[in-house]
């Protein structure tokens, strides 16, 4: 959303491009386009990361308030989603890896969704924003950690460093296992050199009135935390009757 003080600087910043226009500076011209594009459209960046299956696509859904992303029982998030709210139509892209780009069905963006094929970088769904809070709001929903190891590395390298919030998804049911243990410290890894990044770690598909004092979501938490080596912001979310990725 934007803000009164941040428009303020993009016109200070309009300023100083021409300043270091005149001046030929052109790689500082370069950093200063970009500096005011970021003050005139900000823009914040949640990564969700989690075991296969749960429940990562179902809480994206649920933070947009409606089911615009595939969600099913068995598996459904093979490659990299990124859901950007904005203003405008629903939109399903193909971010391909020669960054070429095509528009897509919505049956389309569930199959490849599922089955990416190797030139596929990325999906994309442009999203309208139902509020000025959501706008400009970034959302990575990246395949089971579990489903893709060697890939997801890759993944964890290349959008955690530039998070605003990480997202941590783990089962209650089936509580923390090597996959999770694996997935926090890779995130630990990804975030060592930004230890204020806010990870919340969601326990997903608790029996309903179970609460942060319940003894499995305690032991997740102990484990998650002695994973990362800092501890999360604990979120805990009541079982739904479907089941997704």
């Amino acid at each position: 959303m934007r803000t009164t003080s941040a428009l303020r600087l993009a016109e200070i910043g309009e300023n100083l491009l021409d300043v270091l226009e005149a001046a030929g500076h052109v790689d500082g011209l370069a950093l200063g386009r970009l500096l005011v594009q970021r003050l005139r459209n900000p823009q914040s960046y949640i990564t969700m990361v989690g075991e296969t299956s749960s429940g990562k696509s179902t809480l994206v859904n649920a933070l947009l308030g409606t089911p615009l992303l595939p969600a099913y029982a068995r598996p459904t998030t093979g490659t990299v989603i990124q859901v950007i709210c904005r203003e405008g139509e629903v939109r399903y892209l193909a971010i391909n890896r020669d960054a070429t780009q095509r528009d897509l069905t919505s049956q389309q963006f569930a199959r490849l969704s599922e089955l990416p094929p190797q030139e596929l970088l990325r999906l994309q769904l442009r999203a309208p924003d139902g509020t000025s809070k959501s706008s400009g709001l970034n959302v990575f929903d990246t395949p089971g950690y579990n489903s893709v190891l060697a890939a997801h590395e890759e993944v964890l390298r290349q959008f955690l460093p530039e998070s605003d919030v990480v997202v941590v998804v783990a089962g209650y049911r089936s509580g923390f296992g090597q996959a999770d243990q694996d997935l926090l410290e890779a995130v630990q890894y990804a975030t060592a050199g930004n230890q204020s990044l806010p990870v919340l770690l969601v326990i997903n598909r608790t029996p309903p009135g179970t609460g942060p004092t319940d003894r499995r979501i305690q032991e997740i938490l102990k484990n998650a935390a002695d994973s990362l080596r800092r501890d999360p912001e604990l979120i805990v979310v009541t079982s739904s009757t479907a089941g997704d990725d």
